[in-house]
């Protein structure tokens, strides 16, 4: 099952004493559909980091009559940095407009902030006058929107409806998600190992990335040093880096130069040693962030390749709260951690971070030395 499926085929998520969204995955599409309605969007299929779009969003009313209190919600996930909604000035960006049908009022509220962990941020329409009733159309819009600015293969929104004015959120079926890809390049980055031998192999990774350090694609760029031997490069299987075999030929340190038609970017220092040294410099992240299994995008297969082919680290390990992890995910989360060790080369660390209140000490990260089918939780307060 993948990320989002696992997601997905939970009961219910939230947080205590705040709002829960409901997944239903017992029910088929039409089911859903038929009972609470149908969330869509209009929207390019591709949209550039950083860039405005005008997306329009349509509520169709189910079986379910919405009457006075009843609220309607479009959500996305905290990390999806979408420019704060205004509905003052119709000549300005972020522009948000709502209609609704004859007789029907609807109180809108944009909450950078709300109550639907991890769905944070949202459009929430609260039905003060009137009633809608099954067919009933119910369309946003949010023009010259600016949008997130990180690039993703998981763009997507969520569409809720509040029945019977509690915290009880019901998710209808989701429309097909969408790509945000990155802008043209704005300068390089080359990144080489901290330290070599000798004679030995090693990989320096070249990207270009676009003005939110997004890595996006250019052709073959050249590497260059006078002391190390350079081979033609490979280009990475899921992200667009150039990765170039090189053996040094000389010690001390050392520094390589690459360039790509206007651009061009020098590595950080390396220390070439004639022998094995005892103690080697190795760069990883123990708390890289999450991916969707938690509070973040993407998958857990996604997270992984970016720590090692894009960021060029050595370790890593995905940190997600461990009150989102299902007993299904924490099993899915062991079978794709491992896959990514690569000895001598790259190190997955399985982990999750151990999250209780604030109050109660707060997060922290745990690793695992071994795999462990029972994830040790911080406390039940989210089940």
């Amino acid at each position: 099952m993948s990320d989002k499926h696992l997601v997905a085929d939970v009961i219910s998520t939230g947080q205590p004493d705040k709002g829960q969204v409901y997944h239903f995955s017992n029910l088929t599409d039409a089911e859903r559909e038929q009972r609470y309605g149908r969330g869509d969007y209009s929207i390019d299929s591709d949209i550039i980091a950083g860039s405005t779009v005008t997306i329009r969003f349509r509520f169709t009313v189910g079986k379910k009559e919405m009457s006075q209190n009843s609220r309607l919600r479009v959500a996305w996930r905290w990390p999806f940095d979408w420019a704060d909604l205004q509905k003052t000035n119709p000549e300005s960006s972020n522009h948000l407009t709502v209609k609704a049908p004859e007789n029907v009022h609807l109180a809108v509220q944009y909450e950078q902030k709300g109550n639907l962990n991890p769905w944070l941020h949202n459009i929430d329409l609260r039905v003060t006058q009137g009633h809608l009733q099954q067919g009933d159309i119910v369309d946003l819009t949010c023009a010259r929107w600016q949008a997130p600015t990180f690039a993703t293969l998981d763009g997507y929104f969520l569409f809720l409806v509040n029945i019977d004015e509690d915290n009880c959120w019901f998710r209808l079926s989701d429309p097909p998600r969408f790509n945000i890809i990155p802008g043209p390049p704005d300068h390089l980055i080359a990144i080489a190992p901290s330290d070599g031998v000798i004679g030995e192999s090693s990989t320096v990774r070249v990207r270009a990335v676009d003005a939110w350090e997004n890595p996006t694609s250019i052709p073959k760029p050249q590497l260059l040093c006078q002391k190390a031997e350079i081979d033609e490069p490979g280009a990475c299987d899921k992200y667009p880096v150039w990765e170039f075999p090189v053996r040094w030929k000389a010690t001390g340190i050392q520094r390589l130069r690459a360039t790509c038609q206007n651009l061009e970017a020098e590595t950080n220092p390396v220390q070439v040693y004639l022998e094995t040294p005892e103690q080697r410099i190795y760069w990883g992240d123990l708390h890289s962030g999450q991916s969707e299994i938690g509070c973040g995008v993407g998958t857990l297969e996604n997270h992984y390749a970016y720590a090692r082919d894009v960021a060029a680290l050595q370790f890593t390990s995905q940190q997600a709260n461990d009150h989102y992890i299902t007993r299904a995910m924490w099993k899915h989360v062991r079978s794709v951690t491992p896959k990514y060790n690569d000895e001598g080369k790259f190190l997955a660390i399985l982990g999750c971070e151990w999250s209780p209140p604030t109050e109660d000490g707060g997060d922290r990260n745990v690793l695992y030395r071994h795999d462990e089918p029972r994830m040790r939780r911080s406390g039940r307060f989210f089940a």
